[in-house]
């Protein structure tokens, strides 16, 4: 498939782009396939494995890999894990992870409706702003 004919994954860019969309896996089958591939290649740039993430986070590979196939988000802590032992901004993890439309403006303080917001994406931020 060539790049002009393509269907863009919101959010990335350049080679993170590229890769996401190689993959063959659209959002519409997996919402947080946009998430796995900007994990792997995150993982690539960095020159770390799968098995660092796990030992790392404590999620095993196989609950990563299946984002890649599986028809609903993960879990919001265990996207903001990986998030968090990528680097990758935890807005945009959840976003492309499928967990929440919105979480620039929940995690910003902006005004959202919080009865549409997951409850432990809230108790996980909570958790962050506590720690500091």
């Amino acid at each position: 498939m060539s790049n002009s004919t393509q269907r863009k994954v919101p959010g990335l860019v350049g080679q993170r782009q590229d890769r996401a969309y190689n993959r063959h896996v659209t959002a519409d089958r997996a919402p947080a396939a946009p998430f796995h591939a900007l994990v792997l290649a995150t993982l690539n740039e960095q020159g770390k494995s799968q098995n660092w993430l796990h030992k790392r986070t404590g999620i095993s590979r196989n609950t990563i890999s299946a984002w890649a196939k599986q028809p609903r988000p993960p879990q919001a802590g265990t996207v903001l894990a990986v998030a968090d032992a990528l680097g990758i901004d935890r807005g945009e993890a959840l976003r492309l992870a499928g967990v929440m439309a919105d979480t620039k403006a929940a995690l910003e303080g902006t005004t959202v409706d919080l009865s549409e917001v997951d409850t432990e994406v809230l108790l996980a931020e909570i958790r962050r702003r506590i720690r500091g």
